[in-house]
């Protein structure tokens, strides 16, 4: 049995009206019998700073050659920065930075979320082409980790329990505008450690700051980011290319179209996935809202559209989901994605018929958000325009509402049955 979900339980109103409320990572954790919310604030201890009020747990060690370990029902996973011991500092309570642990100008930071933790490489400035950062790895009660030439993401489940799972993601690399960089992973046995190693190269006219990440997750269920292409030959072959560059989008996403002179075209497209098994295949949906954490990308508000979105698997995006045919131009709200702020602000957005009849009531819902203008209309961009939407990585990651009703009729009783399931987050 999983030890977090999604929702913080089904409201049931008195006319038999539901309310299922579901985030993109975990909302909830179990505490013996009683469901939590899950809270993401350190704790200061004698040597490290730990997550307890969680679906796992967190060690965060105060200095930076010491071990990081993530903790799931039981299992352990432990990674230890090869870099210098320098003191972190604790920031915005579920994040410490440690300054210039790999060098001058290359710090790191760990950061919690509700479904795992991040560890940072941020590249402030270098004059290097290359540069390689290991992490030594090691785990209690998972499977035995292999060698690998070519690391890809790597979920382990404890004792071949498909429902407790520990995910070390793909390792990623990208620029201060999103932009993907170049970064080769591999899992190498030296002097009996397991070590993962990650190799950035530069580019030649780099945007500082360059971070590099593999974030491990309590889920491989959960999947929200974007995908990008970049062509250097037409805004044609940027739009209509097969393939692109998958990115878990650390705490941002970024569906937008860029321009560079007229002769470099990029497009962002963004995926977000919602478990709404939760309402069940006797339920009917009345009614539906997305909120969104937004705001505009490039120097003016551009609007984006929710869209249909057919990737390869609701739980992990690949390559070959940029593929214009995925992404329809098939609208799913009654308006625009149309942010006037510079800044992050909540966006709420109502489902119109076809967006609720896209709401899967046993699996998973699947959104697609493309540029409008440029992306769906075809208009070749001049400038960088788009928007920008917060992940399940932060504090206001996507929400979907979902109001539905279960059989023709509402039964009295079996809505008070429901209250009593959740009430005080008891388990009954």
């Amino acid at each position: 049995m999983k030890n977090y979900r999604y929702h913080t339980g089904v409201k049931v109103s008195p006319d038999g009206q539901r309310q299922l409320v579901v985030g993109t990572a975990p909302r909830q954790w179990l505490d013996g019998k009683m469901w939590k919310p899950i809270e993401t604030d350190l704790q200061t201890s004698a040597n490290s700073f730990d997550l307890t009020k969680s679906a796992f747990e967190v060690q965060i060690p105060k200095r930076a050659n010491d071990t990081i370990l993530f903790g799931n029902v039981g299992s352990e996973f432990r990674m230890k920065p090869v870099c210098s011991a320098v003191d972190g500092v604790l920031e915005e309570q579920n994040k410490v930075i440690y300054s210039n642990a790999f060098g001058s100008g290359i710090d790191m930071q760990v950061i919690v979320n509700r479904k795992g933790i991040r560890k940072w490489v941020v590249i402030n400035k270098t004059r290097q082409k290359q540069l390689s950062f290991d992490f030594e790895i090691a785990t209690t009660g998972l499977p035995e980790i292999q060698t690998k030439k070519t690391f890809s993401q790597l979920s382990l489940a404890k004792d071949s329990d498909s429902d407790v799972v520990t995910t070390l993601r793909n390792v990623e690399a990208w620029d201060s505008k999103r932009r993907p960089v170049k970064v080769n992973s591999t899992i190498v046995k030296e002097l009996g450690k397991l070590i993962l190693r990650k190799t950035v190269t530069i580019p030649d006219k780099p945007n500082f700051p360059i971070i590099t990440d593999a974030d491990v997750t309590v889920t491989s269920h959960s999947c929200d980011g974007q995908i990008v292409y970049t062509s250097p030959v037409s805004w044609a072959a940027a739009r209509s290319n097969a393939t692109g560059t998958v990115s878990a989008a650390g705490n941002d996403m970024y569906s937008y179209v860029d321009s560079f002179m007229g002769m470099m075209f990029t497009i962002g497209r963004v995926g977000i996935t919602f478990l709404t098994s939760g309402v069940g295949a006797s339920g009917t949906v009345t009614s539906s809202t997305l909120k969104l954490s937004i705001k505009y990308a490039g120097a003016a508000n551009h609007p984006c559209d929710l869209v249909s979105f057919a990737p390869n698997s609701e739980t992990s995006y690949v390559t070959g989901d940029y593929a214009i045919a995925k992404w329809g131009s098939t609208v799913y709200t009654t308006t625009d994605i149309k942010t006037a702020s510079a800044s992050f602000t909540d966006e709420t957005f109502t489902l119109n018929a076809t967006g609720l009849s896209a709401i899967d009531k046993t699996g998973y819902t699947v959104f697609g958000i493309r540029e409008q203008v440029h992306d769906i209309d075809d208009t070749s961009p001049s400038a960088y325009r788009g928007n920008i939407i917060e992940t399940s990585e932060t504090a206001n990651d996507p929400e979907l509402t979902v109001n539905y009703r279960i059989g023709s009729r509402p039964k009295i009783n079996s809505s008070l049955a429901e209250n009593r399931l959740v009430k005080g987050g008891v388990i009954s």
